[in-house]
């Protein structure tokens, strides 16, 4: 594989996609007002290698984008524009890893580093291996668009190995096919498949021993050493995102103030503040999120009452429970509910 050897003079671009998505929304003209209209971040965040964003402010990055170049296969395009040769800590660890199965193993295990719009796991099957993605992100369009781009980008990362040939043997998603599939199916080099109960990546398994590169041990345990810790970092920032979650669930009809929050989670408040600001959410964007996709699940899945609902999130009434969903998606809950 045609990577450089890792030395600590070379820069690491963290967080990769999400700055990828920025730079290629830059090449299309678009400036920083219109990029970062409405968000909590901008591109100093994005060119700050400590910076990690969000479920929430990915997925609303990625709308952003999709929104701004009226792309919904905009995957396509903008994997072209990826430079595969200098990408981000994981990808390099993986490059190093000795051969293809290694560095899929490697890609798994750093999937928190790379993204947080999904997290990856290796199907070691010996007729049909692959990578299971339990994708975080609640709307369609991004589901389709992040596990799009990272098959297509893993397929792209290995065929200078492969002489060219392709990794991916098929993209399974758990998402119903978009309306114009037909015109960009032709542009995917493997097989897509729609409607499934688990997004998914297959592969060929008999790629999977071949080498990838020659590494020596000193610079294996350099890379191996720093994604750990990166990957250290990330859990310790999702642990308390998730016993936030949990705490809210749990008490979701009469949701507790921050303070008594960071008192149930042996945290002060300013303490909670700080550790959730620097994760780059607040104790507010959970439970908006929290709340989000219950009230989702409870529109399409269940014929309970709008009020029903209201009152079972935590609202005092129907009508701030309707202004609220609409704020969040975009439509009120009637219309989200018949599916239009």
């Amino acid at each position: 594989m045609k990577l450089p050897l890792y030395t600590r003079k070379e820069p690491l671009l963290l967080p990769y996609f999400p700055q990828r998505f920025y730079l290629a929304l830059r090449d299309r003209g678009f400036d920083d007002t219109q990029i970062f209209a409405g968000m909590d971040f901008g591109s100093d965040e994005l060119q700050d290698q400590a910076y990690r964003l969000t479920i929430e402010q990915h997925e609303q990055f990625i709308l952003r984008m999709l929104d701004l170049t009226e792309d919904p296969h905009f995957a396509l395009r903008l994997v072209d524009t990826l430079d595969t040769s200098t990408t981000n800590l994981p990808m390099l660890t993986a490059a190093h890893s000795g051969r293809v199965g290694n560095a899929l193993h490697v890609i798994a295990r750093y999937s928190k580093i790379i993204t947080r719009v999904y997290t990856v796991s290796m199907r070691d099957d010996v007729d049909l291996p692959g990578l299971e993605l339990a994708v975080h992100v609640e709307h369609d369009r991004v589901t389709y668009f992040a596990v799009s781009s990272l098959a297509l980008f893993l397929n792209r990362f290995f065929q200078d190995v492969l002489n060219g040939d392709n990794l991916v043997r098929c993209m399974k998603l758990a998402i119903n096919e978009p309306d114009d599939f037909y015109s960009v199916r032709a542009l995917f080099p493997f097989d897509v498949v729609f409607s499934q109960s688990q997004c998914a990546i297959d592969l060929h398994s008999h790629y999977l021993d071949f080498p990838v590169r020659q590494a020596d041990a000193q610079t294996v345990a350099l890379l191996t050493n720093m994604a750990e810790q990166q990957l250290s970092e990330a859990e310790a920032e999702t642990s308390l995102l998730g016993a936030v979650k949990l705490l809210l669930l749990d008490q979701l009809a009469a949701p507790p103030k921050l303070d008594d929050a960071a008192h149930m989670l042996n945290l002060s408040p300013r303490s909670l503040r700080r550790k959730l600001a620097e994760s780059g959410t607040t104790y507010q964007g959970i439970l908006d999120s929290v709340r989000l996709t219950l009230a989702k699940r409870l529109l399409r899945e269940t014929d309970t009452p709008f009020a029903s609902i209201a009152y079972e999130l935590g609202f005092n009434n129907p009508s701030d429970f309707g202004r609220a969903f609409k704020k969040w998606s975009g439509q009120p809950p009637s219309m989200y509910r018949r599916g239009n």
